[in-house]
């Protein structure tokens, strides 16, 4: 089939930030941590809504996902179509028009609510793979739906996929991945935007992509990926998705862009003290975690984003004492 309507499947990751608070049951780290356990208990849960639900562009928020709800408009006015398809570690694999409960889970270390709990390294990208393969099996309440990038990429192999994830999301669905681009045929219309280096059979897809991009596109690394793909989709009448062409233009923005910013101004503070200083800041007033970040930057705090996260929830969480 060809692609006449000019359409590009965009796939993105999911959000930690949300319009709503996770709903009852919704909450990864009250299960089991056995995975076989976890993942069948947290599966029923998802197939029987206890609350109210609200589409999956709506219920996610955040500077990434600020620049992922544009896209289709930007595809517009490019002369295509974007059809928007999320990464969740709750769901799955869903169309951005989802219907979802708001909850809390993530391929990500560090959260109490992280799929691979308490383990690392090869161990945890195997749990995140298993976690990945249960959550993409059909249900009943998807059988209209493609529930895996696979299966996304069978309804219409000519139609091509932009794949834009986090290290962690990557490693999570590689396996779903390799048989996207198996099942396309043609490998050059699966098209991977991600940092770090090319996954094993996936290194004809991986796009140019680092952090030097800040400097030309603007904003933080959180957005990183989804501002590459909002370039791309801004040059679709200079590549119509083509790969090598595609690449090409990355390249050429890559190595007009600079090198990557450096923030050696800041010092590193202890998980202590900056636990110290978030509570100080929320006893004044409620901030969003990436406003209070930006604040402590500004001071010359040294800290990775996912660690302040953290440290954020745990003082949150806490109150002020």
């Amino acid at each position: 089939m060809s692609n006449e309507r000019n359409l590009v499947r965009v796939v993105v990751g999911c959000a930690h930030r949300k319009r709503r608070p996770p709903a009852q049951g919704l909450r990864l780290g009250i299960y089991p941590t056995d995975i076989e356990v976890r993942s069948t208990q947290w599966i029923k849960r998802i197939g029987s809504p206890e609350s109210d639900t609200v589409a999956a562009h709506d219920l996610y928020m955040g500077e990434h996902w600020s620049v992922v709800r544009s896209l289709p408009e930007t595809a517009r006015d490019a002369g295509c179509t974007a059809e928007i398809w999320v990464v969740s570690a709750g769901y799955g694999l869903v169309p951005a028009q989802s219907s979802l409960e708001s909850y809390s889970a993530t391929f990500s270390p560090g959260s109490r609510d992280s799929v691979a709990l308490g383990v690392s390294g090869k161990e945890r990208n195997e749990t995140n793979r298993y976690w990945w393969e249960q959550l993409t099996k059909p249900r009943k309440t998807q059988a209209s739906e493609a529930t895996s990038l696979a299966g996304l990429a069978r309804k219409d192999p000519s139609v091509p996929m932009i794949v834009a994830l986090s290290e962690a999301y990557v490693q999570a669905v590689r396996e779903d991945l390799v048989a996207a681009s198996v099942a396309m045929g043609d490998q050059r219309n699966l098209l991977l935007v991600a940092t770090g280096d090319p996954l094993a059979n996936l290194e004809h897809a991986h796009l140019p992509c680092d952090a030097r991009f800040v400097n030309s596109l603007g904003g933080t690394r959180t957005a990183l990926n989804a501002r590459v793909v909002d370039l791309m989709i801004r040059n679709y009448h200079h590549h119509s998705f083509d790969l090598t062409k595609v690449r090409r233009i990355l390249q050429d923005s890559l190595d007009r862009a600079g090198s990557i910013p450096s923030y050696g101004h800041r010092e590193r503070k202890s998980d202590v003290t900056i636990r110290g200083l978030i509570r100080a800041q929320l006893c004044k007033r409620d901030y969003s975690k990436s406003a209070l970040l930006r604040i402590l930057r500004d001071e010359g705090v040294s800290c990775e984003q996912k660690r302040f996260n953290n440290l954020f929830e745990e003082v949150r969480n806490e109150g002020c004492q």
